[in-house]
């Protein structure tokens, strides 16, 4: 748990006072947010930005470290335990799911976008288009098995009151997917990443059954 941390006054994970800044997500066809799917992705997709300000991955989400795990274990994402973001980030964060593919195995590959107009430390403002200051992309593979995360997260909380990430986990995470694949980020720099369009989900004020 995180040091500095707002007391959640509810018993469940308390907000840490390093996340100050607002996640916002664009629905799209590609992945019903609504879902155990979209849950997953969620949390698991903002709980990778947040291990930066707290510090580890244990601080960050409640299960997020177990749902990591697998692919630290495999070597399939950077290690990123001993790199910490001094300030704390301020600003929005826009988030995008660009393609979602589901595997034979339920294995399933998410490609998405991350937008900011200036959550530090970010390179100077992009000379692109949109405007942002910084917009990457990110892919995501994870397996379902056994208990899926809970469907309909949306509440009042910036964080989750505990684990949402049921027994599903990550094979593979790649935060910088686009200087893996270069074209990757190409989808990113649409109008679908327009701040007026995309919603602050949030969750919810109390502990979710397990599917």
């Amino acid at each position: 748990m995180p040091q500095s941390a707002q007391p959640s006054g509810d018993g469940g994970y308390p907000t840490p006072d390093e996340l100050r800044y607002e996640e916002r997500w664009l629905k799209t066809d590609a992945v019903d947010l609504d879902s155990a799917d979209g849950t997953f992705i969620r949390a698991f997709i903002e709980a990778s930005e947040l291990r930066y300000y707290v510090g580890s991955y244990d601080a960050s989400y409640p299960g997020y470290a177990a749902a990591l795990a697998p692919a630290l274990a495999a070597g399939r994402t950077p290690d990123v335990e001993d790199l910490l973001f001094s300030a704390p980030a301020y600003g929005v964060i826009y988030r995008r799911v660009i393609s979602v593919d589901v595997a034979e195995d339920n294995t399933v590959r998410v490609v998405g976008c991350k937008s900011t107009p200036g959550i530090p430390p970010t390179p100077p403002p992009s000379q692109r288009p949109d405007g942002h200051g910084l917009v990457e992309a990110f892919a995501l593979s994870y397996r379902r098995s056994g208990d899926s995360p809970p469907a309909e997260q949306h509440g009042a909380r910036k964080v989750p009151y505990d684990s949402v990430f049921g027994d599903w986990y990550a094979v593979e995470y790649d935060p910088l997917y686009g200087d893996t694949d270069p074209t990757s980020r190409e989808p990113c720099y649409t109008d679908a990443l327009t701040p007026s369009d995309t919603v602050e989900l949030g969750w919810p004020a109390g502990p979710q059954p397990r599917a």
